[in-house]
């Protein structure tokens, strides 16, 4: 939230968290991802939620959660994760560096 001087108050920045999983995303899911990045406890405790409520538990047994943080980290359940990393970095492109370069991907400059 901003305060103007004149005191008037304006929102700079709101998430709304869906209410159910979109068709696509409950797709994606049921046949399996790789990696499910975590930018925030909320979003980590909102996916966990939906994902529960779409009937999809265990749908993450194979799949690494990539977490901002230890406080995220801590939030999962490490037993239905095929592995849980926290980012070295408190920074959202540490969490893309840990994806590595896509297949194909060339190193250096053109």
């Amino acid at each position: 939230t901003v305060t103007r001087p004149d005191g008037q108050t304006y929102s700079a920045y709101l998430a709304e968290p869906a209410p159910a999983l979109p068709a696509p995303a409950r797709a994606a899911l049921a046949s399996g991802v790789a990696h499910a990045l975590f930018l925030s406890p909320r979003s980590a405790a909102v996916t966990l939620r939906l994902v529960k409520e779409a009937g999809l538990a265990g749908c993450f047994a194979r799949t690494e959660a990539l977490v901002l943080s230890s406080r995220i980290g801590a939030m999962l359940d490490r037993s239905e994760w095929g592995g849980v990393r926290v980012s070295p970095r408190p920074e959202p492109a540490a969490l893309l560096d840990m994806l590595g370069k896509p297949p194909g991907a060339r190193g250096g400059q053109a």
